[in-house]
């Protein structure tokens, strides 16, 4: 079996709150393209504990109806979101969120093209906006083009906001913001 830390990124946001296990005051936030959560579960779980994370993000679950949530979070001290994707196999996301956390739900979708889940996390008197996405790798312009506008009705806010997820965009250089691909 593979280590845990070869599957999971820490994203570590410096929003202070008061944090009930000792020698720690900022948000830990996690994220990882798991393909096939169920099969992961365990390395997820350890994960999730060993490293304290707050908020842990998911791509490519691969969940369905029959995946309950009982069955994952078992043993976990968090609440879990899914956008699984209905209509044939792969895709969908997640969101596991530390059980002390207060937030709202704003958007869960599964589209043919693109899973995914929008909430509000309360962090003291503050709170954050954490976005997930999973976008399928044949997105055509049209497929990226809707989940800008998507986006788009939930990044503006007058709050720091996160997003994150698998966007299979991989014809673009980061770093230039620029492709040479139409």
């Amino acid at each position: 079996s593979i280590p845990p830390q070869k599957h999971f990124k820490l994203l570590k946001k410096p929003i202070p709150y008061d944090r009930p296990e000792p020698n720690s005051g900022s948000l830990k936030f996690g994220l990882a393209n798991v393909r096939s959560l169920n099969n992961k579960l365990s390395e997820t779980k350890s994960f999730l504990i060993k490293e304290n994370i707050d908020v842990f993000a998911v791509t490519e679950t691969w969940l369905k109806d029959h995946h309950t949530n009982g069955h994952i979070l078992s043993q976990l001290n968090y609440g879990l979101l899914r956008s699984d994707r209905t209509r044939c196999n792969g895709g969908g996301v997640a969101m596991f969120i530390r059980s002390s956390f207060v937030y709202n739900e704003i958007c869960m979708l599964a589209t043919d093209c693109f899973e995914l889940i929008v909430i509000d996390l309360f962090v003291n008197e503050d709170k954050i906006r954490i976005i997930v996405v999973y976008l399928v790798p044949s997105s055509t312009i049209d497929n990226i083009s809707d989940l800008v506008e998507v986006l788009s009705l939930h990044v503006c806010v007058d709050f720091p906001c996160l997003l994150m997820g698998d966007f299979n965009l991989p014809m673009i250089d980061w770093i230039s913001a620029k492709s040479d691909h139409s």
